[in-house]
């Protein structure tokens, strides 16, 4: 089959390419070989020419090549002409070859793709530039007036049912207070108990009263003995030794304490100006709960409180409630018998004794008291409110607030709440206490005993002085006691 071969010059470096084709005159297409080619990157390869024609020369100008190629073999296309040398002239293309008698064999495999190239490395990132300088700091603005002042807080409420002591000259009380008549004559005993409020105990003080008590008392008094050598008789002047048994009723004793009577008023109306009372205040109410912005006083809780004569805070815990020793040293009456000593019958020597302890005194003896809830103030006055002149307030601070001064008057002695008809203000019974001081009192004892005669047969004589029979009396004086109540020693300071 005729097969017609064209050549064309290919532009780059790649050098020149063939192309060929071939037209059947039956219309069949077939695809000759072609010669080997490349590309950028590897092409693909074509089968191998045999014996191809030799690709004509350029001329010397660029013009079209020399001579064509050689014709190829058999069943081999011929290679087609050298493209001419570029030179400074046109070129022209050289002279194809002659074609194969037969068509060529079939396609060559396909070239194997070149290896890519490798990445080119990253520029390095540039130095930063150096920051500008800073501006100047522009002029301030003027300042904006000022805002309205706030409304003022509504005061706390005021302490309802507070009972407190006035230093003053009459029984009456300020306004919106009135005087507690339950503390007339007693002593203010506090409590944390909510269910002791109101309670009292022993018989209030009438003006300026000495208050005395006594003591019953039982003891054993101890006689002696002595053995004599006789026999059952009818003498009687002798004392039975062994023991003999004593009751009776000590003499009065006075508590040795000192006491101030002061007005007792409580807070009953609320004037709308708050709570005025400094804080830590420690005070009384009459009422079972304290009120906002104070706290039970668990310090002194069970105690009366006494304006403190040395630090502020002190508990001195005594007992009302107390006893006495009673120590019994006593001659008795004696007489003298004419029996032997020896075993036969014992009697009294001369003397008896005996350490006793009296019975507690009774309720009549006590400090009389009103018990009453005790709070401490924790939140600070109300700016507003006004605490009435000669008002006394408690503290456990050592020193007393602004506008309050410290109360000397009162100091160590024991406040009680005044009648209408009462010396107020004015100190009775005793000196005041010193710091912790426990202030002792005694009492007197005239006793007796009845001594059980010894009924022996003997008679008056030299032989020996013995116990006589019959009621033989003793004299002494207790040991010392103290009937003051548990307290707290708290600064005092009253209103000015």
């Amino acid at each position: 089959m005729p097969l017609i071969v064209y050549r064309r010059k290919m532009s780059g470096t790649s050098g020149s390419r063939a192309v060929c084709a071939g037209l059947a005159l039956l219309g069949a297409l077939e695809l000759a070989n072609c010669g080997s080619s490349t590309s950028d990157g590897g092409g693909s390869n074509a089968g191998t020419p045999a014996a191809s024609g030799a690709a004509g020369e350029s001329s010397a100008h660029g013009g079209a090549g020399a001579k064509a190629g050689s014709a190829g073999t058999e069943n081999h296309a011929g290679q087609a002409g050298d493209a001419g040398n570029d030179a400074a002239g046109a070129s022209s293309a050289g002279d194809a070859g002659t074609s194969g008698t037969e068509a060529g064999g079939g396609a060559g495999t396909s070239g194997t793709a070149g290896t890519s190239g490798m990445s080119g490395t990253g520029g390095t990132l540039g130095s930063g530039g150096t920051s500008g300088a800073a501006g100047t700091l522009g002029s301030g603005g003027t300042s904006g007036t000022a805002g309205t002042a706030g409304a003022i807080s509504p005061p706390g409420p005021a302490p309802l049912g507070l009972v407190a002591f006035y230093d003053a000259t009459t029984s009456q009380c300020p306004t919106g207070w009135s005087r507690d008549t339950a503390a007339d004559g007693r002593l203010l005993l506090s409590t944390t108990n909510a269910g002791l409020v109101g309670a009292t105990k022993g018989v209030a003080f009438n003006p300026q009263e000495e208050r005395m008590h006594t003591h019953t008392y039982t003891v054993q008094l101890n006689l002696g003995s002595h053995g004599l050598t006789a026999t059952s008789g009818s003498f009687t002047q002798a004392a039975a030794g062994g023991t003999a048994t004593s009751t009776g009723v000590t003499g009065f004793g006075f508590s040795n304490l000192p006491y101030m009577e002061l007005v007792a008023c409580k807070l009953d109306t609320d004037l709308g100006q708050g709570d005025g009372f400094p804080i830590a205040s420690v005070a009384h109410f009459d009422k079972t709960t304290c009120p906002d912005g104070w706290a039970a006083y668990g310090a002194a809780d069970n105690r009366v409180v006494l304006p403190a004569p040395g630090v502020s805070g002190n508990t001195v815990g005594f007992s009302s409630q107390h006893t006495h020793s009673l120590p019994i040293s006593q001659s008795l009456l004696t007489v003298s018998i004419a029996a032997a000593a020896g075993s036969s019958f014992p009697v009294a020597s001369t003397q008896m004794g005996a350490d006793g302890t009296t019975d507690p005194e009774g309720a009549s003896g006590e400090p009389p008291t009103l018990t009453l809830l005790v709070c401490r103030k924790s939140a600070a006055p109300a700016s507003n409110a006004v605490v009435p002149s000669g008002a006394l307030t408690t503290t456990d601070n050592q020193s007393c607030p602004d506008t309050w001064e410290r109360y000397t008057k009162a100091e160590g002695v024991f406040l009680v709440g005044a009648m209408p008809n009462a010396q107020i203000g004015q100190q009775w019974g005793s000196v005041a206490l010193a710091a912790g001081e426990q202030r002792m009192h005694t009492h007197p004892v005239a006793g007796g005993a009845t001594l059980i005669q010894q009924n022996i047969n003997t008679t008056l004589g030299s032989a020996g002085v013995y116990g006589q029979t019959g009621s033989t009396p003793f004299y002494t004086t207790t040991g010392p006691g103290t009937i003051e109540p548990p307290r707290i020693e708290l600064r005092t300071c009253k209103k000015l």
